[in-house]
């Protein structure tokens, strides 16, 4: 199983829009021969985009619930999640609070990315870390 991990940092703000900035670990590649789009990685930016233009709203009514009990609540939690062969993802978030953490846990379990496979046709899965502050 290929794991290409890739680490991102983001901003939760609420109510406004998140803010991501991101690293990544990745070394140069070389394609001879032409790959569909399922055995090239997901990139950086495209797990952001969809992050924040279908997902970041989830994040949002987790954290504002969580402000219902302790509008002090700040801080930092981080998302490890894998993207498997079909799609669907796994992972935890760990960081504020336990009840923060469960809600945003649940949340992830229901994303979707396009399946991956590797480039014998097997499939393959790719890891992420994804940092995120949370903040009013």
């Amino acid at each position: 199983m290929n794991r290409n991990a890739i680490v991102v940092a983001a901003a939760l703000l609420v109510p406004g829009a998140a803010h991501a900035e991101f690293q990544t670990k990745h070394s140069a590649r070389s394609y001879t021969t032409v790959r569909s789009a399922a055995t090239e990685p997901l990139t950086v930016g495209f797990v952001l985009a969809k992050i924040n233009d279908l997902y970041m709203t989830g994040f949002r009514r987790c954290y504002t619930k969580a402000l219902s009990a302790d509008p002090t609540l700040q801080g930092k939690v981080l998302l490890t999640f894998t993207v498997h062969a079909t799609g669907r993802v796994s992972g935890v978030v760990e960081g504020v609070s336990p009840r923060v953490e469960t809600c945003l846990t649940s949340q992830l379990a229901k994303w979707r990315f396009p399946g991956r496979r590797n480039d014998r046709g097997g499939a393959t899965s790719e890891t992420f870390r994804l940092g995120l502050v949370l903040r009013r």
